[in-house]
């Protein structure tokens, strides 16, 4: 089965994002642990998660970036667990717009199976917090994926 949503349109445009490699790491990671947040993964949000590594590395990316990446998370996140693995890419997020492109991704990452949960729900609250945005911003924040989501699949109808 094939990725429900348009992660792209959730990302939007990279270039005018300006973000690092690490930067880029750092927000794939926070949107490997919403998906990782229900305990498991579905094709979907791995599909997502692949169509992510391209659109946000672009013309750096390898045919095997995703799983590399997606296995180095998963080894950090056995080690450390969720929340402070969480704590600890959060700490290196310092820039605004990093920190607000990593709970956009999350929050999309989130949808991107259909299959919202109460451990996703307390996974974006957590990472809000640690992130440190402020409940209005985060509110703001999901507005804009949900109307890129919207606008996307309004291009699709049309």
């Amino acid at each position: 089965m094939g990725s429900i949503l348009n992660i792209e349109a959730v990302i939007g445009d990279p270039s005018d994002l300006e973000l690092s490699a690490s930067e880029v790491e750092d927000v794939l990671a926070v949107a490997y642990l919403a998906m990782r947040a229900d305990k498991r993964l579905s094709e979907e949000e791995i599909d997502s998660f692949e169509r992510a590594v391209v659109s946000l590395f672009g013309a750096a990316a390898t045919p095997d970036m995703a799983t590399q990446l997606m296995n180095r998370f998963s080894d950090q996140l056995a080690k450390l667990g969720l929340e402070p693995m969480l704590a600890q890419v959060a700490r290196r997020l310092t820039r605004v717009d990093a920190r607000h492109q990593a709970y956009k991704l999350a929050y999309g990452m989130s949808l991107s199976d259909l299959d919202t949960n109460d451990d996703e729900f307390l996974f974006e609250d957590e990472l809000r917090r640690a992130l440190g945005i402020t409940e209005d911003s985060a509110e703001a924040l999901i507005d804009e994926v949900i109307e890129a989501i919207e606008a996307d699949e309004d291009d699709e109808d049309a």
